[in-house]
């Protein structure tokens, strides 16, 4: 996660540059599969912009395409659990949660709070370390699915949605047709699914 924060503050220091033709106050990041699961646990959690200087609110908005939204109730499939979960997660269910973005929003529902740095008490699945952004400073998301993606995906599309609705988190949703969990994003620039329309529109509605 603080990699792809790194990354980010690369990107608008160099932005920053007289001759360089963008805005880096207008920044969006996006990411598919494992790309979207990762740049959503990075936005929902403070705790990794924290010693490089930067804010979620730098970030103007996040497009998420495919993503991995739980990793906890992917472990519940042997063969996920096996070939995915365990190979890149641990064996430790803990960490399933940790790295699971759609549990960090279930539990800003759940305590109808906002959390601050001395909360994090109040999150063992975070023990301690992982501090929730609070929702206000949650960037806006893009969620976008394969109307024939892999079926978990689907469910989490869906759950994750519903979630960030119930948090009060910015977010909109859409489900491509006549594609999977690859051709939703090999398509992208081909102009021939509604991928790349939807992100356009979304980067042009918040700027």
């Amino acid at each position: 996660m603080k990699e792809i924060c790194k990354a980010i503050v690369w990107v608008k220091d160099f932005g920053n540059q007289e001759d360089i033709p963008y805005n880096p106050q207008k920044l969006f990041v996006m990411g598919h599969s494992a790309g979207g699961h990762l740049i959503t646990c990075a936005s929902l959690i403070e705790f990794h912009f924290k010693d490089i200087q930067l804010s979620p609110r730098d970030i103007k908005g996040i497009i998420s395409i495919s993503g991995v939204m739980d990793i906890n109730s992917m472990s519940e499939s042997p063969i996920l659990r096996l070939i995915y979960t365990t190979q890149a997660f641990g064996c430790r269910a803990d960490e399933w949660k940790i790295a699971s973005p759609i549990c960090f929003i279930n539990k800003l529902i759940k305590d109808n709070v906002e959390f601050h740095e001395n909360d994090h008490e109040q999150l063992p699945l975070a023990k301690g370390v992982q501090i929730p952004t609070k929702v206000k400073d949650i960037p806006p998301f893009l969620l976008l699915g394969a109307e024939n993606d892999f079926k978990f995906l689907k469910r989490q599309l869906q759950s994750c949605y519903q979630a960030f609705v119930q948090a009060g988190i910015d977010v909109t949703c859409h489900e491509i047709p006549r594609c999977n969990h690859f051709s939703i994003i090999a398509a992208f620039g081909k102009n021939i699914n509604q991928t790349e329309a939807l992100c356009i529109r979304f980067i042009m509605d918040r700027c």
